[in-house]
């Protein structure tokens, strides 16, 4: 089913690994709900998110905090790692002290 939004940005398009993260969790958020017949309104009432925000979610414009992604994943009846399926944290090198985190995004498994 094709994204209804207006940017239509998929996690692969992004330029940086934080663009990255943003997308796949929109993505992966996206993908529930309309598995699941729900409305982003109807998610958001049931989660305790005002409907915008949740659109930010979708959309890849913003990341919930952590009390927000446990309640959204509530909602859906599904694990946090579910919601963030897809997106791995890799650690900074520790002997580098002036490395940074970055994200890996493991090529999905074949069907």
């Amino acid at each position: 089913m094709p994204r209804s939004n207006n940017r239509n940005r998929r996690p692969q398009d992004a330029e940086t690994s934080e663009e990255r993260f943003k997308l796949q969790f929109g993505e992966n958020l996206y993908l529930l709900r309309v598995t699941q017949k729900i409305s982003q309104e109807e998610l958001a009432r049931r989660a305790g998110i005002h409907r915008t925000q949740m659109s930010l979610y979708e959309n890849g414009e913003r990341l919930p905090m952590a009390d927000s992604a446990h309640r959204v994943a509530a909602a859906l009846g599904v694990s946090l790692d579910r919601l963030f399926q897809g997106i791995e944290w890799i650690p900074p090198d520790s002997d580098d002290k002036t490395a940074t985190g970055f994200y890996e995004f493991p090529e999905p498994a074949s069907r």
